[in-house]
């Protein structure tokens, strides 16, 4: 049984042109798009759309992810803070940072681990306050984290809360 052949063929293919279309929409546009957004699309300019002078702000920067969205920031063109609790490794990657890409760093010292009183919190917050003041900050990436493998019921109470003020309390 055909039909296409009790269908005027003007009915047929319109019939084909939609189906076609459809099918396209379905199994191609999803790819297409996806390749478009994440491979061939022109990155943004940064540096243009928030400033020049203006800075990244990267917790967690020494090493791991939050290392390369510092440099992935930097290579778009923005100025890098760079938070952590190790002053060696931060200088190590500031200096990197500012010889392949020819942006400013800074570097800020901090261990979020001890983040459990008012006085951590407000000395964390009188260092930023006086970078702020000459500067300004237009991306935050909070990266930094502390996990726990093992079992919880056997966690001490102590990295209990050292996970919860890095985790929790420096967002």
């Amino acid at each position: 049984f055909d039909i296409t052949s009790y269908l005027p063929k003007s009915v047929v293919a319109a019939l084909f042109l939609v189906g076609s279309y459809s099918l396209a929409d379905t199994f191609l546009k999803v790819p297409l798009v996806g390749l478009w957004k994440h491979f061939l699309r022109p990155r943004r300019n940064l540096s243009k759309r928030y400033g020049a002078k203006t800075y990244a702000f990267v917790t967690g920067a020494s090493d791991g992810i939050g290392q390369a969205l510092a440099y992935q920031l930097a290579r778009a063109g923005l100025n890098i803070v760079l938070v952590g609790r190790n002053l060696q490794k931060l200088t190590k990657v500031a200096d990197n940072i500012s010889l392949i890409y020819n942006v400013r760093t800074q570097i800020v010292v901090f261990d979020f681990s001890k983040l459990n009183c008012p006085q951590m919190a407000e000395k964390f917050a009188k260092n930023i306050d006086n970078f702020l003041v000459d500067n300004e900050v237009s991306v935050l990436v909070n990266n930094v984290g502390k996990a726990w493998a093992g079992n919880f019921h056997s966690t001490s109470l102590p990295t209990v809360f050292e996970m919860l003020n890095v985790n929790v309390a420096s967002q």
